[in-house]
């Protein structure tokens, strides 16, 4: 029998290293990992009798020998070893996840060597010269992120981090302080439970988590722009959209439609320069300002002097265009006749040269024509149904 169980002993080594975040020291491991031989089921009694032979110098071969899998590295020669627990079937990955995520729930911004510290007191014990070789480590694993370097160097949780555990994302913290969407610096510190220097600040922005505006930031998160964007439809905004509207007739073609929303967002926020996607900001907005006056959308097919084209309608405005010039034909029509006695076979006769020469207010033709034929149809109804239903007059009755 050898005086060693090889087998146990590399057990006690995996275990050792499993509860240090992947780390053994030679020196410091020592005698833990000698009461850990002992306790392997498979080491008879004799064999324990002999484990003072587990020498620092024996540990440091064993260790060395393991190094030839993939799953172990040697930090430093003789004294410094590290079980990747991500490229092992026995690493213990969730308890370095429930350790992040309790350091990055605290804390989402930590600087490297306060991560050391706090490694510390939950357990890792990682050596001033080894954390970059740590966060090297769980970084390629997407448990951290790493953000600045030298005196800016930050560390935050990961995307796969984030997606293993329970940690709240920045842009939900920031939107729980968040009021229309926007926040201030105070009210991100509160968000965050941590001072914002210059370099978080920086990062916040350059992360894409928030969009700096004049005096305060929109919190990128879709309810947080769709709040904001919400907030910049108040009455003025609203009776600007109206009038411009009206000074179509009601009908717009898209591209104009946000091309008046860009304008009036831009008498009122930064907002489309500072986000990175504006078109989709502008969209959040148009969605708002279609719901809150109805509006349609027509497709209107293609001409030989226009495109397919689609139009942007409020239906209040044009339908009141629509209904007054109407009446306005009728009354012209009805006029004539009794002047001349004559009506054409159609009504369409009597009224299509009329709508052809009524000056309209959108300024696609595709608008124009889209009034133009309501206007024709709503006219010929009148005049038809006028028809049907002919009005007593006074005169009649004697």
């Amino acid at each position: 029998m050898p005086i060693l169980n090889t087998g146990a002993l590399r057990r006690a080594c995996r275990a050792q290293a499993n509860d240090n975040g992947g780390f053994i020291y030679v020196e410091d491991a020592l005698d833990d990992v000698r009461e850990r031989y002992e306790n392997d089921d498979d080491v008879g009694r004799v064999q324990a009798l002999f484990t003072s032979r587990i020498t620092e110098s024996r540990l440091a071969d064993t260790l060395g020998s393991l190094t030839d899998g993939d799953a172990w590295s040697e930090v430093r020669r003789g004294s410094v070893y590290f079980h990747d627990p991500f490229k092992s079937a026995n690493g213990n990955v969730e308890e370095i996840d429930r350790i992040l995520s309790q350091v990055f729930s605290a804390e989402p911004y930590v600087r490297k060597k306060d991560l050391r510290s706090k490694l510390s007191r939950s357990g890792i014990n990682v050596a001033e010269e080894d954390i970059d070789f740590f966060i090297d480590k769980v970084a390629d694993r997407g448990r951290i992120e790493q953000r600045g370097y030298g005196p800016a160097d930050y560390q935050k949780a990961g995307y796969n981090l984030l997606e293993e555990t329970k940690i709240q994302p920045i842009p939900e913290l920031l939107a729980d302080e968040a009021e229309q969407g926007t926040i201030t610096k105070s009210a991100m510190e509160r968000a965050l439970s941590m001072q914002i220097n210059d370099d978080i600040m920086r990062d916040l922005r350059q992360s894409d988590h928030i969009h700096q505006l004049e005096d305060h930031y929109l919190v990128n998160l879709p309810e947080c722009i769709e709040r904001f964007a919400d907030s910049l439809i108040d009455q003025d905004f609203s009776r600007d959209v109206e009038r411009a509207f009206t000074e179509q007739d009601g009908v717009m073609s898209e591209s104009t439609f946000r091309e008046v929303l860009r304008e009036k967002v831009n008498e009122r926020t930064n907002a489309l320069r500072a986000v990175g996607e504006p078109q989709e900001f502008l969209s959040h907005v148009a969605s708002r300002v279609e719901h809150r006056f109805d509006l349609d959308e027509v497709e209107a097919d293609g001409t030989e002097t226009y495109a397919p084209t689609t139009l942007t309608v409020h239906e209040s405005v044009a339908d009141r265009v629509v209904g007054e010039r109407a009446a306005a034909i009728e009354d012209d029509v009805e006029s004539e006749t009794e002047s001349w006695g004559t009506l054409s076979e159609t009504r369409e006769l009597d009224v299509r040269p009329r709508v052809e020469n009524l000056d309209l207010g959108p300024r696609h033709e595709a608008g124009r024509a889209h009034l133009r034929d309501r206007i024709e149809n709503r006219a010929v109804d009148r005049l038809v149904e006028s028809e049907s239903n002919p009005l007593v007059r006074p005169e009649d009755l004697e």
